[in-house]
Order: structure tokens, then C-alpha cells, then sequence
């Protein structure tokens, strides 16, 4: 079975919580399309 890598965890602050989640889905669909799979925590 070959095992997929780990997502690349990128954490981050943030003002404004509902303006964060809009750029950081932006910047997760960027990378994700360029076939690096990503995931944010704020």
C-alpha cells in the first residue's frame, strides 16, 4: 500500500476571522491545484 504524504500545515493569526477563511481557502485551493496539499489552522 503506498501511503500518501501528510497535508503541509501552514498556521496562521488572524483580525478577522471571517475574512481569514475566505483568503486562506483561496491560498489552500492555489497550492492544492499546484499538487501540494495544504491545510490551515487559525
Amino acid at each position: 500500500m503506498t501511503q500518501r504524504p501528510r497535508p503541509l500545515m501552514i498556521g496562521a493569526t488572524a483580525a478577522d476571522p471571517k475574512r481569514a477563511v475566505f483568503i486562506w481557502n483561496a491560498i489552500r485551493k492555489y497550492f492544492n491545484e499546484a499538487g501540494l496539499e495544504t491545510e490551515y489552522a487559525l
